[in-house]
């Protein structure tokens, strides 16, 4: 759909936006920008409206507009926007900044209801306004579908700590992603593939097709959760089907689980399940009471290449 609305996002969202129809929502709504854009979207009518001021400092205030959506807000269906907004007015009072998150909150509750379950939504915002606005989208649309909060530094901004200030520069935004459903949204990772060099470097085994692979070892018993989920980002990366963790330690609950999270691998020939990550230990694999699972691929031959046998000295010298 490549259209283009003009007038009040509310208005819009309400009278032309279906149901669970919105695959990914970006706003960069109004905050503290200390200038009125209010002439630039001015209705086709020439009348203004409130929801399209930017400066909130100047131009949101509390009045009619601020307490019929207010009003609006306590008799919608989600109960926990409608116990917290009267919470927030109680605390900050019939302000500027209440009147702000009044606006928002109302074009929340219409966002989140256009946003299809696989759907995200991110929101970008600076710190004047990004604590209480966090608080809302937790309310709008659960706390458990909170995803991320993304830092964005303004490289080229200059830092207003001049001479005299009693503060840290100012210069990053938030932007706080929010799905609609976190058990159903949709990820889709996107990955560049390595030059010529990389790969000759840090890719240095072969199979017979042509396909590259490496070792990674890690350092003696000090492995941990994040190096199981590190495997895991490999693996997707590359497009492999199975990873193999091996460690000298027992793994600990949490890797245990972090592998379990990453699901199964189905064999196309014979419908056989493997886990697409599996964690060996050492001694396990050394006594034989643990094997890598995965398709014999060979059909009973070898799909590991043998190690060379030494031929060399009989007698095994000296370690120390």
């Amino acid at each position: 759909m490549n259209r283009l609305y003009f007038g009040d996002n509310l208005d819009i969202l309400r009278e032309h936006i279906a149901d669970d129809s919105v695959d990914l929502i970006y706003l960069d709504p109004p905050f503290n920008s200390k200038r009125d854009y209010n002439l630039l979207f001015k209705t086709p009518k020439g009348h203004e409206s409130d929801a399209q001021i930017t400066a909130f400092e100047d131009s949101w205030h509390w009045g009619e507009q601020a307490e019929r959506e207010f009003n609006e807000i306590l008799r919608q269906s989600n109960t926990d926007v409608a116990e917290l907004m009267p919470a927030l007015r109680s605390f900050l009072g019939e302000n500027d900044m209440m009147a702000y998150l009044v606006m928002m909150a109302n074009r929340l509750l219409e966002l989140h209801r256009v946003l299809k379950p696989t759907g995200s939504i991110y929101l970008h915002c600076d710190p004047t306004a990004s604590h209480y606005l966090k608080i809302v989208l937790d309310g709008v649309f659960g706390k458990e579908n909170y995803v991320n909060e993304i830092v964005w530094k303004r490289t080229a901004a200059h830092s207003d700590a001049k001479q005299g200030s009693v503060h840290f520069g100012r210069t990053h935004d938030a932007i706080f992603f929010y799905a609609k459903s976190s058990s159903e949204a949709r990820w889709n990772p996107q990955w560049r593939g390595y030059d010529d060099s990389y790969l000759d470097s840090h890719y240095t085994q072969t199979e017979p097709d042509g396909r590259r692979y490496r070792w990674s070892v890690k350092g003696g018993e000090n492995v941990n959760v994040a190096m199981v989920r590190d495997l895991a980002h490999v693996v997707a990366r590359e497009k492999a089907e199975i990873g193999l963790f091996v460690t000298l330690a027992e793994p600990s609950k949490p890797m245990t689980t972090e592998a379990i999270k990453e699901g199964f691998y189905t064999s196309p020939d014979t419908g056989a399940e493997f886990p697409r990550i599996q964690i060996l230990t050492i001694s396990g694999l050394l006594d034989g009471s643990e094997n890598a699972r995965y398709p014999d691929l060979s059909r009973g031959g070898h799909t590991f290449k043998k190690a060379k046998v030494d031929l060399g000295k009989k007698d095994q010298g000296k370690l120390f």
